[in-house]
């Protein structure tokens, strides 16, 4: 047996080896961020299409059936949020901003209860 080139085989096992890591380390990061891309743009979707979130004038409700629906559709908000911020990175800047819109939703639920 030819030991000569085992100190070189070595070397460039570990180096392809190297390079094997690296690429599937970036391919997951490339790909966690465009999830995380397209979760955002269908959020963006579903809460554009949320009649509760526009600036309207506000009327009057006989039987408060518009103030209901409004609760539902903030409510179903939250949960699209905290669906998407839970499908998150825990260590994104975006999982933070999802926490803070998921309060906003329950705080604008707490207020609608005390004062609809």
């Amino acid at each position: 047996m030819n030991w000569s080139s085992f100190i070189p085989d070595v070397i460039v096992t570990l180096i392809g080896s190297g390079l094997a890591v690296t690429v599937a380390v970036a391919t997951f990061f490339h790909q966690q961020r465009d999830k995380n891309r397209q979760l955002v743009r269908n959020l963006a979707d579903d809460l554009a299409s949320r009649r509760a979130l526009e600036i309207i004038a506000p009327q009057e409700d006989i039987d408060g059936h518009d103030r209901e629906h409004c609760r539902q559709s903030i409510k179903k908000a939250e949960v699209g949020l905290a669906r998407i911020r839970d499908q998150i990175a825990p260590n994104s800047g975006l999982r933070d901003e999802l926490q803070e819109m998921v309060l906003a939703c329950v705080d604008y639920r707490d207020r609608a209860e005390c004062d609809p």
